[in-house]
């Protein structure tokens, strides 16, 4: 039998800042990242069984009459637990999405998704594989329930040779935990990977050993560091550090270095 979430559990979050939807197949999630932002963790049970699950995705789109035909798949809660390979609801949600024309960007730490290969050459996808380390004992201890960076840099490998869309978010970045330049040369250059500090600002990671460890600040003086003297890594985005401090000593935004190279090169 299927244990499924109780009480109203919506498939679909409109996120109005990106203007996008985020469907989520489960309502928890049991990789137990240490630095999760969305605390969203238990057990991966899904929202809806897989008898129920397809009805109700296009019953919930139909509601929000979306205009635009985007929506990040696992981007609250990753979308291939173990589970999934049993259950199969994320593939259901996938193949009706894909049928319906969706653009669909998955995120996950989950090695299951090679399975729905065949649907993401199907339609217009994009998979981005979420890997901020090759230590194997470091990630054993940040994400407890994930597959291995090797198992994940394979799984990153076998979607691009099939033709699939692929690439890697090695976020967060963690002092003395991230090493992006490792993870660039094991991967193919032409495989984009995206970097972003930990955030110790939000809610749900202040609470954790890393809110009472690390302050922002320090976070973002040593991810400008590290993001300055990687310049040679062609395939690597540096997103702006949560916060830091302009010539007025006033919080700003930084811009990231491939904007800067660009502008100065224009």
């Amino acid at each position: 039998m299927t244990a499924v979430a109780a009480g109203p559990a919506p498939l679909v979050q409109e996120i109005s800042a990106c203007r996008v939807l985020s469907v989520n197949p489960y309502r928890a999630c049991d990789i137990r990242c240490a630095y999760c932002i969305t605390g969203a963790q238990g057990e991966s049970r899904p929202r809806y069984p897989a008898g129920a699950v397809r009805d109700q995705l296009r019953h919930e789109l139909d509601a929000l009459g979306h205009l635009q035909p985007r929506a990040g798949l696992g981007t609250l809660c990753d979308a291939y637990p173990s589970v999934e390979a049993e259950l199969g609801v994320t593939r259901i949600v996938l193949d009706e999405l894909t049928r319906l024309g969706w653009r669909v960007t998955v995120v996950t730490k989950g090695a299951g998704v090679r399975r729905d290969t065949d649907l993401l050459l199907l339609g217009c996808a994009t998979v981005v594989i979420s890997l901020s380390t090759l230590d194997r004992d470091a990630l054993a201890r940040l994400e407890p329930g994930a597959p291995t960076p090797a198992e994940r840099v394979d799984v990153v490998r076998a979607l691009a040779e099939a033709g699939v869309s692929v690439r890697v978010s090695a976020s967060p970045w963690i002092p003395g935990v991230g090493d992006v330049a490792a993870l660039a040369r094991c991967l193919d250059p032409t495989i984009p990977i995206t970097v972003a500090p930990l955030n110790v600002n939000s809610p749900e990671v202040r609470r954790t050993g890393f809110g009472r460890r690390f302050d922002q600040h320090e976070i973002d003086r040593a991810y400008l560091v590290e993001r300055d003297r990687s310049t040679e890594l062609t395939s690597v985005r540096w997103l702006p550090p949560v916060t830091a401090r302009g010539p007025d000593n006033q919080e700003q935004v930084m811009i990231p270095l491939r904007s800067l190279t660009a502008a100065r090169t224009a």
